[in-house]
C-alpha cells in the first residue's frame, strides 16, 4: 500500500511539475508579453503619438492660420481588428508587428470660413525596435527573478512531499492538496503574474523555502519596471509619405515624404528622447501668372522632454533645430536658406486630449510665429 502512495504522489509531483511549468511558460510567454507592449504603447509621449498613433488620432492642425486641416489617422492593425476581434488576443495581437506599425491618415484643408479646401491622404511605416525588444524581454533581469521563485516554491514542494511521506504522515495527501489548491487560487487570472505570499503556505511547509523568498515579489517588480523602462529608451524609425490635392491640383502636385529617428534618453527623474527629422517637400505654387514647382528640404534636430505624474506626462517640451533649404535653381543662393529655432509645446488638458503649441523663430529676420493644434488619441473597443 506505501509503495502504490508513493508511486502515486511521485506521479502527482511529476504531473503538477509538468503542468505549473507549461502554465508559467504560458503566463510569461502569451499573457505577460501581451501586457507589456499595451503598457509600452499607453506610456508613449505625445510626441511620438504624433508620428504614429496607437489606435486613432483625430486632429486640428493650424487653427486659425493659412493651413487648417481635420486630420484622422489610425493603423492597420486597427482596421483589421475591426472585422477580426480575434486579433485583440495577445498571441495575435503580439505577430501583428507589421499592421501595428502600419499607419494610414487622411484629412480636410480648410479655408478660414472652415470650407473645404482640398483633401489630405497618407500612409506611413515604423521599424519599432521596441516590439522586437519585449520578445527578448523574458531573458531579462526580471525573468531571472521569476525563474528562481518558481525553481524555489518546485524544490520546496518536493523536499515537504518526500519528508511526509519518510515520516509516515497519515495526511500526507490532504497537506499536499492543499499546497495545490493554493497554488491554483493565484493561477485564477491568468492575465496577471501573481507570486504566492510566504504567510499564505501552511506553518509546517515555509520552512521549506529559501530565505530570500519573501524577497522575491519586490524584486521582481522593481526590475521589471527596468526592463520596460530599457524598453521605452529603444529607437525608433519611421517613413511616411503624404499629399494633398485640391481643385487647382492633381495628384502629386502637393507631397511630403519624411523620416522620424526618435530614442529615449535615460535619466533618473524626466523622460526625454531625441527627435531627429528631415523631409523633402514638394508644393505647387498657384500665386504667380507662371506657377511653378518648389521643392524644400527641411531637417530638425530635437530633444523632447516629459514631466511625468503616475508613469504618465502632463506637459512635454520639445526644444528644437530646423534648417530649411529651397532646392529652386531660381533662389538665390543667400535666400534659399532658412533656421528656425522651435519649441513645441504639449499640454494635457483632458485624458488624451493633448493641446500643443508650435513656436516658430526666424533667426535670419527675427520673426515670431505660432501654430495651435489640438489632437485627441482614442483606443478602438477592444474585445478579449
Amino acid at each position: 500500500m506505501k509503495t502504490k502512495i508513493i508511486i502515486g504522489i511521485c506521479l502527482f509531483l511529476y504531473c503538477s511539475a509538468f503542468c505549473q511549468n507549461k502554465k508559467v511558460d504560458s503566463l510569461v510567454e502569451d499573457r505577460t508579453k501581451k501586457d507589456v507592449l499595451e503598457e509600452v504603447e499607453e506610456r508613449k509621449s505625445a510626441n511620438w503619438k504624433d508620428v504614429i498613433t496607437n489606435y486613432y488620432q483625430l486632429a486640428l492642425k493650424d487653427l486659425g492660420g493659412e493651413d487648417q486641416r481635420f486630420e484622422l489617422k489610425t493603423t492597420l492593425f486597427n482596421l483589421k481588428a475591426q472585422a477580426n476581434n480575434e486579433l485583440w488576443i495577445d498571441y495575435n495581437y503580439e505577430k501583428e508587428n507589421f499592421a501595428r506599425n502600419f499607419q494610414i491618415e487622411a484629412g480636410l484643408s480648410l479655408k478660414d470660413d472652415y470650407s473645404i479646401k482640398g483633401f489630405n491622404y497618407g500612409l506611413g511605416w515604423a521599424y519599432n525596435e521596441r516590439d522586437r525588444s519585449i520578445k527578448t524581454l523574458f531573458n531579462s533581469k526580471s525573468s531571472v527573478i521569476f525563474d528562481q521563485y518558481i525553481n524555489d516554491l518546485m524544490d520546496a514542494k518536493a523536499k515537504y512531499s518526500n519528508d511526509l511521506i519518510e515520516a509516515g504522515d497519515t495526511e500526507t495527501d490532504i497537506k499536499i492538496n492543499k499546497i495545490s489548491e493554493i497554488e491554483k487560487k493565484y493561477r485564477s487570472n491568468e492575465n496577471v503574474i501573481n507570486m504566492i505570499p510566504l504567510k499564505d503556505f501552511p506553518e509546517d511547509f515555509r520552512k521549506y523555502l529559501s530565505d530570500h523568498y519573501e524577497s522575491y515579489p519586490e524584486k521582481f517588480m522593481k526590475l521589471s519596471r527596468q526592463d520596460i523602462e530599457e524598453i521605452e529608451r529603444q529607437p525608433y524609425f519611421f517613413i511616411g509619405f503624404n499629399g494633398s490635392i485640391s481643385n487647382n491640383t492633381k495628384f502629386l502636385d502637393n507631397y511630403k515624404i519624411e523620416t522620424v529617428y526618435l530614442r529615449g534618453i535615460k535619466t533618473s527623474r524626466l523622460k526625454m528622447e531625441i527627435d531627429f527629422r528631415n523631409s523633402f517637400v514638394i508644393t505647387k505654387d498657384l500665386v504667380s501668372d507662371t506657377p511653378e514647382t518648389n521643392k524644400n528640404f527641411i531637417s530638425q534636430l530635437g530633444l523632447n522632454i516629459a514631466v511625468l505624474s503616475k508613469e504618465k506626462s502632463f506637459l512635454e517640451m520639445k526644444p528644437s533645430f530646423e534648417f530649411r533649404r529651397n532646392l529652386m535653381k531660381s533662389m538665390i543662393l543667400d535666400e534659399n536658406e532658412n533656421f528656425f529655432a522651435n519649441t513645441d509645446i504639449r499640454i494635457r488638458i483632458y485624458k488624451d486630449v493633448w493641446l500643443p503649441l508650435i513656436l516658430k523663430y526666424d533667426v535670419k529676420k527675427g520673426n515670431l510665429f505660432g501654430f495651435l493644434n489640438v489632437s485627441f488619441n482614442f483606443d478602438a473597443v477592444k474585445k478579449e
